[in-house]
């Protein structure tokens, strides 16, 4: 596991040399730094991201698990108190409508295969 958590770290570092400014490329190579055991590292990636990106809830989470294992707990606070606050705000703005799931309601689906004739 760690040979593939290696390898999307060279493939995002990749992407961002030539675009520095791409959020997601910034997410990733932050988890995999994570799954590495690289909470150091990871730091700058983050607050990369959440500089071009405020409001993505991931980022804010990820940012809580590193200042969590970097010893940071009022920075883990803050970001986690920034993670529940999008979150919410998210979960308010859903279609009043559409009826959320919990894991214990969701089945397994049945596909069918049809073979060509």
């Amino acid at each position: 596991n760690v040979g593939r958590f290696d390898d999307a770290q060279r493939f995002f570092e990749l992407a961002l040399k030539g675009h520095p400014d791409f959020e997601e490329a910034h997410l990733g190579l932050a988890a995999a730094l994570l799954s590495t055991q690289k909470p150091d590292a990871a730091l700058s990636h983050l607050q990369k991201a959440i500089a071009l990106n405020r409001q993505n809830e991931v980022s804010w989470w990820r940012l809580a698990q590193v200042e969590r294992l970097l010893g940071n707990s009022d920075e883990q606070k803050k970001a986690l108190a920034e993670f529940q606050r999008l979150h919410s705000q998210a979960a308010n703005q859903q279609d009043p409508g559409r009826k959320l799931f919990s894991p214990n309601e969701v089945t397994q689906q049945q596909v069918e295969v049809r073979m060509p004739n």
